[in-house]
């Protein structure tokens, strides 16, 4: 009988658990994309509005979409080509292998 409550418990706080975890994961969500005023919430962020120049244009590179991220990565900084191929060098040993 003690075991069967314990596993019952076990089970109740798992659940508790995650539900805590999805309503805090929500609020996290909510909190960092507040709305913006200037962006109406049927337009998404890379498209252009329409404007005084006729119907919205394509956005990304070479004007064919692409969804407007290409600054939701920070830009890389430039490595020595002496660095690059050490780097290649290690991964042709060590990954290759699997990886192609």
């Amino acid at each position: 009988m003690v075991h069967h409550t314990f596993v019952k418990r076990v089970l109740m706080m798992a659940i508790l658990l995650i539900i805590a975890a999805r309503v805090m994961l929500s609020v996290a969500a909510q909190t960092q994309n507040p709305p913006n005023p200037q962006n109406p919430a049927n337009q998404r962020p890379g498209q252009n509005p329409p404007g005084p120049l006729g119907p919205p244009r394509p956005s990304g590179p070479g004007g064919g979409g692409g969804g407007g991220f290409g600054n939701a990565y920070p830009q890389k900084p430039q490595v020595p080509p002496e660095v690059v191929e050490r780097g290649k060098a290690t991964y042709s040993v060590h990954c290759s292998f699997c990886h192609g």
